[in-house]
């Protein structure tokens, strides 16, 4: 009902959504409440919100931000990596479906890699290799603002997570899921 409601009063040329859940842990030991609540912020709520724009049919441009994780399996956020892939699956068939129809509604996709926010503990943050390997959000903010300027509907976001995941193209997925056990979850 409150989406109904943001949407029904909503008058904006521009919608960005950066909504974001997770939780740090085993996939198996994370409580059906909690993944619950994760999908319902990282999928659900976002898919509802895209549908109702879309169907108000008013002339808007859609922004979703969505995360790395969407594109590489991260162990010890499951469920966090499924959420973010299904939602970017989403949005891109969508992106085209509504290219195809030449809906008035521009839908953009943007990815990207950690940035500096509350998102994580600060002691998960450092056992990952601290805030040095996080994009500063006021960085983030420039090359969104410029992607989306320049009519860029797909992108990601930061030099080196665009060579990353070029990078990961040529490797075994497998190697890019595997992490030592003690680097990540027993350091937090």
């Amino acid at each position: 009902m409150a989406l109904e409601a943001f949407v029904e009063s909503l008058d904006a040329d521009l919608l960005v959504n950066c909504a974001g859940l997770a939780y740090f842990s085993l996939g198996c030991d994370l409580d059906s409440a909690s993944e619950q609540d994760l999908w319902q912020v990282n999928y659900h709520s976002p898919v509802q919100l895209i549908k109702q724009v879309v169907q108000k049919n008013q002339k808007i441009q859609l922004v979703q931000l969505s995360s790395l994780a969407a594109l590489f399996p991260h162990p010890y956020l499951a469920a966090y990596s499924a959420s973010k892939a299904a939602l970017q699956t989403y949005t891109l068939a969508l992106q085209e479906e509504l290219r195809q129809s030449d809906s008035p509604i521009q839908l953009g996709l943007y990815i990207l890699g950690p940035v500096q926010t509350a998102i994580f503990p600060q002691k998960l943050v450092e056992a990952l290799g601290g805030s040095r390997l996080q994009m500063k959000p006021e960085k983030v903010a420039q090359q969104l603002i410029r992607f989306i300027e320049g009519d860029t509907s797909y992108e990601i976001i930061g030099l080196r997570y665009r060579l990353l995941v070029w990078l990961g193209r040529l490797l075994p997925q497998r190697w890019l899921i595997h992490c030592p056990r003690q680097v990540f979850y027993e350091r937090t």
